[in-house]
């Protein structure tokens, strides 16, 4: 019986002995679960504020995004309301100068109404035309060289050839309508008669 007693005895602290290392084992795998569960806590929270700080980036961009493109909108309205100005008001500058060429025209026909002098009228048509020249002057208009010049097809049309042993073959010796450049570009070819020595 004592043998018995001595087994069960050595059940029972083998018994409490596989409770307590039951029991420091639960503890472990308690704690190793905590920690566990706190690290997993820390990476929510990282990867929550790592997609709160994307949120915010992206909300950023977007909002720049939204911006440029309405200061974009504004640009273009703004230039395409200065091209319809620009265009609708152009000619305004070129209608001022001209118009005190409409005031000498005016003047010679009142001139000419007073009386029948002929030197009057042709001091006021004189009038017009240095206006006109002056206008033409202003807006970089220039006159086609011609006489005394050799004939060129870029500036001038010969519309008349004559047989002439006094000038040079191909000079240009009689203007019939003068021609005019807009900053060297040409508006209208001077018609003209050239001489031919051949």
């Amino acid at each position: 019986m004592e043998n018995e007693n001595e087994i069960k005895e050595d059940v029972l602290e083998e018994n409490e002995e596989n409770e307590e290392t039951e029991e420091n084992v639960e503890m472990e795998e308690n704690e190793e679960t905590e920690e566990i569960e706190k690290e997993v806590e820390v990476e929510i929270v990282e990867e929550k504020s790592e997609m709160e700080i994307l949120k915010e980036e992206v909300a950023a961009s977007k909002d720049r995004y939204l911006r440029l493109q309405a200061e974009f909108q504004n640009f273009k309205k703004r230039n395409e309301k200065q091209r319809r100005d620009l265009i609708k008001y152009s000619h305004g500058e070129v209608i001022k100068d001209i118009l005190p060429i409409i005031d000498n025209f005016e003047r010679a026909i009142d001139s000419s109404k007073e009386g029948s002098n002929s030197e009057s009228l042709l001091e006021g048509i004189e009038l017009i035309k240095k206006s006109f020249d002056e206008f033409l002057n202003n807006q970089k208009v220039e006159i086609v060289k011609t006489i005394g010049e050799k004939f060129d097809t870029k500036y001038h049309h010969a519309v008349m050839q004559e047989k002439s042993e006094e000038h040079e073959d191909n000079e240009i010796i009689q203007e019939l309508q003068k021609g005019y450049l807009l900053e060297g570009k040409v508006l209208r070819y001077a018609m003209v008669k050239v001489a031919s020595n051949k």
